[in-house]
């Protein structure tokens, strides 16, 4: 049994799915008598290219093909041949597998001068022809220049940018786009039809959004559902999103709307807790962002344009079954726009991660930082305890005696400044340092050598070298650290530093402060193992 894309390949050009702006030129030069010698195909993989190439020459050679159009009769001998793949004037080259200069010179450049066996026209369909060797394109360029009367190359390729430009210029080229989810869909119900099958639409948009614009894909995933799916009760063979979930390595709205609604609240043990499961299930993390910031976006765009919002619904299911409406409300367009630019980011570290989830880790440790937005303004301008707005806090100054305000005032403020902890001080110490290492790398790689420690509101660095101690007592750096401590930890603090004395080796640190298994009486020593430093004379 043939695969679905192979059984329902387009055998004219009205059944080519998208790709307009292909089809109208290649039909009105059919028609006109205007074939050019050469054509270039490129795009993305699985639009089209090989079954446009394939149609444009079983037109040309069909026997039976009407002067006012270009589609063919495939009733005919040729059009038969060459739709089962036997035609001996169609020839089909993976420049993939061919690409030496010898491979060029035997089964093209020679073969291009034989007459044609039964058609009018010998087509050459090279595929990915960007794997030919440069040699090999200097041996085609005459004959891609001047073939003889009867031959037609059409090149097909997914990479234009590696194709010489003196084969380009010798070739008219197509520009292949992705085909809309739409489209596919379209295709996806014709096939349902004929195969006697019914499908949610839920599970067509999925399968059409899992696609990304290749209609091969969707089109394979549609044959892998068909198969999995056991028939209902009834007998009747439809597929569910069920079927959907298992075999498509996709997150589905629940987990996505329910890790949003995480960020939403500031509830980063919950939103790791998330990640982490997702990860032990053996989810593709890097799908699951994708998924997410797609709806990060439709969330945004619906935000913007509320006209975007009926499109975005027919995804998001009936009845806000997802909550994702109630999450529109919510957040703000800001909110969204630093939500997606964290989660881009982490998407695109994700890829060399050793540890796949940590970027998204810390992209929800920064995503919920940035809703205390309060906290981090003390760097500019110190916020009321209280948490009220400027004109509230005026009502109620006005409200109350000077006194009770005061009084009130200063026990908050007391509640606010709480002390900062060791742990939390190491907890988010990685934080700081890749926020220095944005403004300053090599300052960053000298604070990973160091052991900040937490005494009053001053953080202490103590390092292992004089050298990396004066280059933290510069003003520029000790004023940068400062500010990005503010922010990564919601309070203003002092930057002061240690030398670990070599001729103190029993010297003690604080056990609060402790680095993995930085244990008590830590010398110069045992500093350097954890850090895997060494003493450069």
């Amino acid at each position: 049994m043939s695969t679905l894309y192979r059984q329902y390949r387009p055998q004219t050009f009205a059944e080519v799915v998208g790709q307009n702006h292909v089809k109208i030129t290649l039909a009105e030069e059919i028609k006109r008598h205007q074939i050019a010698s050469a054509y270039l195909f490129c795009g993305p993989r699985a639009v089209g290219k090989t079954t446009v190439a394939r149609l444009l020459a079983k037109s040309l050679n069909c026997l039976n093909r009407p002067e006012d159009t270009a589609e063919p009769c495939n009733n005919c001998a040729n059009c038969l041949t060459i739709a089962a793949g036997q035609s001996l004037d169609i020839i089909e080259v993976d420049a993939a597998s061919q690409t030496g200069v010898d491979n060029v010179r035997e089964n093209i450049i020679a073969g291009s001068h034989l007459a044609p066996s039964q058609g009018k026209y010998k087509v050459f369909i090279i595929d990915e022809v960007h794997m030919l060797s440069t040699s090999s394109f200097n041996a085609l360029l005459k004959t891609l220049e001047e073939p003889p009367e009867q031959v037609i190359f059409i090149l097909c390729t997914t990479e234009v940018h590696k194709i010489p430009a003196t084969v380009i210029s010798r070739c008219e080229r197509f520009d292949f786009k992705k085909i809309s989810q739409a489209d596919i869909i379209k295709k996806l119900h014709y096939i349902l039809k004929q195969e006697g099958w019914s499908a949610d639409e839920a599970v067509l948009g999925a399968i059409a959004k899992n696609s990304q614009g290749h209609l091969r894909d969707a089109e394979s995933l549609l044959g892998q559902l068909m198969a999995v799916s056991q028939p209902m009760k009834n007998g009747e063979l439809h597929l569910t999103m069920e079927d959907f979930y298992l075999l498509a390595p996709s997150s589905d709205l629940v987990i996505i709307s329910q890790f949003i609604k995480t960020l939403s609240e500031q509830n980063s043990v919950e939103a790791i807790t998330i990640i982490n499961q997702l990860v032990a299930d053996g989810r593709d993390i890097r799908v699951f962002l994708q998924d997410l910031i797609e709806t990060l976006r439709q969330l945004l765009l619906s935000k913007i344009n509320p006209q975007l919002l009926v499109e975005y619904q027919g995804q998001w299911g009936e009845d806000d079954m997802f909550g994702l409406l109630e999450l529109r409300q919510k957040l703000t367009i800001n909110q969204l726009v630093q939500f997606l630019q964290l989660f881009i980011q982490a998407f695109n570290e994700t890829r060399e991660a050793f540890i796949i989830q940590l970027p998204v880790e810390l992209a929800i440790v920064r995503a919920i930082g940035i809703n205390e937005s309060e906290r981090v303004s003390k760097i500019d301008k110190p916020v009321s305890p209280s948490g009220l707005s400027d004109h509230d806090s005026s009502s109620l100054k006005k409200s109350v005696k000077k006194k009770d305000k005061q009084d009130e005032t200063k026990e908050k403020k007391d509640e606010a400044v709480a002390p900062l902890l060791s742990q939390e001080l190491l907890d988010l110490w990685p934080l700081v340092v890749n926020e220095i290492k944005n403004h300053n790398f090599g300052l960053s790689v000298v604070l990973k050598d160091c052991l900040p420690q937490i005494e009053g509101d001053q953080v202490c660095l103590v390092f292992g070298y004089k050298l990396h101690q004066d280059q933290i007592k510069q003003p520029s750096a000790k004023h940068l650290i400062e500010d990005i401590m503010a922010k990564v930890y919601g309070r203003p603090l002092t930057v002061t530093t240690r030398l670990l004395a070599k001729s103190k080796p029993n010297e003690l640190i604080s056990p609060e402060n402790k680095v993995n298994n930085i244990e008590e009486g830590a010398s110069l020593d045992n500093l350097l193992e954890i850090f895997n430093g060494q003493v450069v004379s």
